[in-house]
């Protein structure tokens, strides 16, 4: 079975759509996606991205009742506050940080864009944007493989793990 991922973006504690228009609280948006059975919430925090640890309580709260990912910057305290809430966490590949050095290996998540080359040996799962079949033939092997629900009409796979949809909750 595919996950279905909603996807939606944080800023200053605030939701948004990918057109960056409001849609609520993340909080109140992760409980109805939670009860109507959601079991994995893709967030990209926009502080996050700067470095800034705006939404951190948010997380905190919101992981004692479904399971999220949250994109980040290869900022080490960030990165170290969401595992230890057990928040899976999101890095842009290739980065600078030292992953080999956090403990929760099964909650790291790259994102790679299609025909990635680096290594993404200490990332447990994959987010591949713009992702064609040679990718998942490439990865499926040693990953577990999330792509974008536009990508995915495309691939009409069936061997990913999940697909993010970035639809208005």
């Amino acid at each position: 079975m595919i996950l279905d991922i909603p996807e939606f973006l944080i800023k200053d504690k605030q939701a948004f759509n990918s057109s960056m228009r409001m849609i609520g609280k993340p909080i109140d948006i992760c409980k109805r996606l939670q009860k109507s059975g959601t079991k994995l919430v893709h967030i990209v925090d926009l502080d996050a991205l700067k470095g800034m640890e705006t939404n951190m309580d948010i997380y905190n709260h919101v992981t004692h009742f479904v399971n999220i990912e949250v994109e980040v910057a290869p900022k080490e305290s960030l990165i170290i506050k969401l595992l230890t809430i057990k928040a899976r966490v999101v890095l842009k590949l290739p980065c600078a940080l030292d992953s080999s050095k956090f403990q929760e290996k099964k909650l790291l998540v790259g994102k790679i864009d299609s025909g990635f080359s680096g290594d993404v040996s200490l990332m447990h799962d994959l987010v591949i944007t713009n992702a064609k079949k040679e990718d998942l033939e490439r990865f499926s092997k040693t990953h577990r493989i999330i792509v974008y629900a536009k990508d995915n009409e495309k691939l009409g796979s069936t061997s990913v793990f999940g697909v993010i949809n970035p639809r208005i909750i």
